[in-house]
């Protein structure tokens, strides 16, 4: 997981505390760390399925952008100038059309 964390499941599990005569009932500190253990563990499942969810919506992002720059490609060579060389040759045949006709 992180390494910047001091404290894991396993970490708070095998922790040992030293009993004074006075000190704290072992047992409540046993149930407390249980509690602090199982909410360790949750955490770490969903850092984990974060993670996962993470790298997958980043190859979804990295296909969608190669998929935009090759759909941009394709734009591109279909807007050529073909319509515009079309409608060049229309206006010339007709200036030639009308030259024909005029002599």
């Amino acid at each position: 997981m992180n390494e910047n964390l001091k404290l894991n499941a396993e970490k708070i599990f095998n922790k040992n505390f030293s009993v004074d005569f006075q000190g704290y009932t072992p047992q409540e500190v046993d149930s407390f760390l249980d509690v602090v253990i199982q909410d360790y563990q949750v955490i770490e499942k969903v850092i984990n399925e974060k993670s996962d969810e993470n790298r997958k919506l980043k190859y979804t992002v990295a296909t969608l952008e190669a998929e935009i720059i090759e759909l941009k490609a394709k734009l591109v060579i279909t807007e050529t100038p073909s319509d515009t060389g079309n409608l060049d040759i229309l206006k010339r045949l007709a200036r030639l059309e009308e030259i024909i006709l005029n002599k």
